[in-house]
């Protein structure tokens, strides 16, 4: 019921009966639940009525007789009620009643939290209160890593694609795309990729999966942690449940997704999402065995969700029926495998796919994993194709497990750290054991930072400039699986100890141990980054302009002299000397989400705005290489933070020694405690303020 909980909190109670009659009601009634008879659609998160004109099936999934359900029954997949001429099986539906323990989420008090309000020009959120971690480690945390995990969570919510529901948590978020018109084909959801507005499928499932894989292989140390009124656990389960719907939607009986929209126009448009202008967008599809690494990142997203979902029966079958439908598209029954840049050849510029195979074999793993917890019953045939699959070469002919960098493109290590969760070690390769030589091999290539990787002085694992950040997060997502397996499973030559030292250190440099002393999470301590390249947050309501080439891009033209003066009669928009705007903050910011970082070992940084440099990092917002964002970023971040939450306390009161993976201390906090507020500025905005501008979250 959790998504009716989110629901019901984020909504404005209606009192007056009266107004309840549409199919688009809000909640009537003082406790702010959808009144008996009604149902809430998870999708949208809205109070809608059984049957009726909107026809939305209960108890069935066909068309052949829609009717009312009595109060407490519980609803099969529906016709999505947006479309009225729609024939789609789309979202689940529940009965709502209105039981008390789903007025929404409160505060420790027992009271209902004042709603979240964004400030005008700072984007600063007023997060609710949350209990200190439930856990004994939680007090040597050197930093909040439940307060990082929950901004994870939401930066997932401020990159989220489509109709909105009213649970949405960023107040400057509207419907994108589908909500204008049918642009995408029925294409509807899913998260934008990074500080533009397409939606690249491999990465994209990629993603999903890792966050699903994080939810239920740790969903003890998020249960019991929270951020923003509730536990973690609660909102990576909102943040699957978001991605996984809009996968499973899209994976049909002979194809499955590939790309949504148009990559030369989006990048083109320096704008809003909300207010892109209507047009043609591309929607990109691959057929059996055409994209084997997007299917098998598909496949491995919803088997990792049909687990998460699995005391939800209508999800669980839902999402499991999809992966094996996705996982059969692969080509694994022949090993007839095709790549996605052959596909689609502009994929190539931005997410080009060096290999399939790594990606198929981490399917394997994860419909092995969901087999197992799901008892299917089907386990030989899962295990036999990762057998098999688990030292391939890829079609070409190349092996890619000696590049030891897991990353959306690699899914080798990822394959292999959860095989060995399983304690399978793989097949035979140079007389060891496959999944144990390489992973072990990865681990001791990053805590010696040995080639490719290397130690900057503060002790970031750095290995490519471009998301330098993110690479080093990857690893220490790697390192901690590779720590919590049985002893006989981990070899390589490194310590568990020094395993989770060289780990929870990126996440600590990331949180603000780096040579420019702030972190490098949006909204997170003093002086994050505020100038990240993203689109959504950078414009302001005010801005917009339906014309992609005036829009805001004044903001994300480089600039002479960034920290001088800036006369408005020498601003020159042809030759981009001098933009007043091009200074500013991010006016809306999107809190959570991952930045690049240093483009060299060098911990070289600066908060202040300057000159785009090859050398460190600084906040410049045309500097896509080193301060842009992506979910693909806070992908392994988010497994890592979930794993560094569980770890033991004798791992804190062991410490780290004093070299560049030393850890500071700190004492126990109160249950009020939180870094996670940016920027003030005396003038508020409410969502109200919004809409002033033709902003909407939901189709009404």
């Amino acid at each position: 019921m959790f998504a009716m909980a989110l629901s019901a909190q984020a909504n404005t109670v209606q009192t007056d009966l009266s107004v309840c009659g549409g199919p688009w009601s809000e909640p009537c009634s003082e406790t702010g639940v959808c009144m008996p008879g009604t149902i809430e659609y998870s999708t949208i998160g809205r109070c809608v009525p059984c049957g009726g004109d909107e026809e939305l099936c209960c108890g069935m999934q066909d068309d052949s007789a829609c009717s009312s359900a009595s109060p407490g029954s519980s609803c099969k997949i529906g016709k999505d009620p947006l479309v009225s001429s729609s024939s789609e099986i789309y979202g689940l539906a529940m009965i709502c009643t209105a039981t008390e323990d789903t007025a929404g989420i409160s505060d420790q008090s027992g009271e209902t939290s004042e709603p979240r309000r964004v400030e005008k020009d700072s984007g600063r959120m007023q997060w609710r209160d949350s209990p200190a971690p439930d856990q004994d480690a939680a007090q040597h945390w050197p930093f909040e890593l439940d307060t990082l995990f929950g901004m994870s969570m939401f930066f997932l919510e401020v990159q989220r694609s489509g109709r909105l529901p009213e649970s949405t948590r960023p107040p400057w978020r509207g419907d994108s795309f589908n909500s204008g018109g049918n642009w995408f084909g029925g294409v509807d959801g899913g998260y934008f990729d990074a500080g533009d507005h397409c939606i690249f499928q491999l990465p994209h499932a990629y993603t999903i999966a890792r966050v699903a894989w994080a939810a239920h292989a740790f969903w003890g140390g998020l249960a019991t942690s929270y951020f923003d009124g509730a536990s973690n656990y609660d909102w990576a389960y909102d943040a699957v449940r978001w991605g996984a719907d809009f996968l499973a939607a899209n994976v049909e009986e002979d194809r499955t997704l590939l790309h949504v929209g148009d990559i030369d126009a989006d990048h083109a448009y320096i704008g809003r999402s909300e207010l892109y202008p209507e047009m043609d967008r591309n929607v990109r599809w691959c057929e059996f065995a055409q994209c084997s690494d997007v299917t098998g990142e598909v496949a491995s997203a919803l088997a990792h969700a049909a687990v998460v979902f699995k005391e939800d029966a209508e999800k669980r079958d839902h999402y499991w029926s999809k992966a094996q439908l996705a996982y059969a598209q692969t080509g694994v029954g022949a090993d007839t495998f095709g790549n996605s840049n052959d596909a689609y050849d502009k994929l190539a510029v931005f997410y080009a796919s060096s290999g399939v195979v790594s990606h198929v074999l981490f399917g394997a793993a994860s419909m092995y994993t969901a087999c197992v917890a799901l008892e299917c019953g089907n386990e030989a045939a899962y295990l036999e194709d990762v057998m098999r699959l688990g030292n391939m070469e890829e079609p070409d002919g190349q092996q890619k497990w000696f590049w030891p960098i897991p990353s959306w493109d690699h899914a080798w290590f990822d394959a292999a750290a959860l095989m060995l969760s399983h304690g399978v070690t793989g097949p035979d390769v140079y007389g060891q054991p496959a999944f144990l030589k390489y992973l072990g091999e990865l681990v001791s290539t990053w805590v010696d930072a040995k080639e490719p990787v290397q130690a900057s002085p503060r002790g970031q694992r750095w290995v490519s400039a471009w998301g330098s950040n993110r690479f080093a997060l990857n690893g220490a997502a790697m390192l901690l699986l590779w720590s919590n397996l049985p002893d006989d499973l981990r070899s390589g030559g490194a310590s568990q100890q020094a395993a989770r030292c060289a780990a929870v250190k990126q996440i600590h440099y990331v949180a603000g141990d780096n040579d420019m002393g702030a972190a490098y999470i949006v909204g997170f301590g003093d002086d994050p980054p505020g100038r990240n390249h993203h689109r959504n947050s950078a414009c302001l309501p005010e801005e917009q302009n339906p014309d992609p080439v005036i829009g805001c891009s004044k903001v994300f033209v480089d600039v002479v002299d960034p920290l001088g003066a800036c006369p408005a009669e020498t601003e020159d928009e042809g030759a981009g000397v001098c933009y007043v705007d091009a200074n500013r903050r991010n006016p809306l910011q999107a809190h959570g989400a991952l930045i690049g970082g240093p483009k060299t070992p060098s911990d070289a940084g600066d908060s202040s705005r300057r000159p785009y440099s090859d050398q460190g990092w600084n906040d410049w917002r045309t500097d896509f290489i080193g301060n842009e964002q992506a979910t693909d970023y806070n992908a392994l971040y988010t497994l890592a933070l979930a794993a560094a939450m569980e770890l033991p306390s004798e791992f804190w009161s062991e410490g780290c020694g004093s070299g560049i993976d030393a850890l500071p201390t700190q004492s126990g906090r109160g249950a009020g405690d939180r870094i996670a507020e940016t920027y003030s500025d005396s003038d508020v905005w409410t969502f109200a303020d919004f809409e002033a501008y033709g902003w909407t979250r939901s189709k009404e």
